[in-house]
C-alpha cells in the first residue's frame, strides 16, 4: 500500500489562484503552467468538459428578488413634449399683462 498523498489535480484556474494569492512566484506559476500545458498537449493530462458553478443560494434570491420588483415595477412613461403647451403658457402671459395694464388704466 503506498501511503504517499498524490497532490491534487492541476489546472490552470488553480494555478492562476495560487499565483494571485502570493503561495506561488511567477517564475513557479510560468513553470507549472508550461508543464500542464505540455501534458495537455501530449495526451498525458486529460481533459473534461467544462461544467459552470452552481449559482449560491443568496445569487438565487437576489436574481429572484430582481426578477419580482421588474414584474411589478410600474413603468414611467413620459409624454412627448407638446408644442401646443408653449402656446398656451404664451397666451396666458399675455392675458395677464392686458389685465394688468386694464387694471392700471382704470384706476
Amino acid at each position: 500500500m503506498n501511503n504517499e498523498t498524490t497532490p491534487p489535480p492541476v489546472n490552470l484556474r488553480q494555478l492562476s489562484r495560487d499565483f494571485s494569492d502570493g503561495k506561488i512566484t511567477l517564475a513557479e506559476y510560468r513553470s507549472a503552467r508550461g508543464r500542464l500545458l505540455d501534458d495537455i498537449t501530449r495526451g498525458a493530462t486529460p481533459l473534461y468538459p467544462y461544467q459552470p458553478p452552481l449559482p449560491s443560494l443568496a445569487a438565487q434570491v437576489a436574481a429572484r428578488a430582481e426578477a419580482d420588483l421588474s414584474a411589478t415595477e410600474p413603468t414611467l412613461r413620459l409624454s412627448k413634449p407638446s408644442r401646443l403647451r408653449g402656446w398656451w403658457v404664451v397666451i396666458v402671459i399675455i392675458v395677464l399683462l392686458v389685465l394688468a395694464l386694464l387694471a392700471g388704466i382704470l384706476r
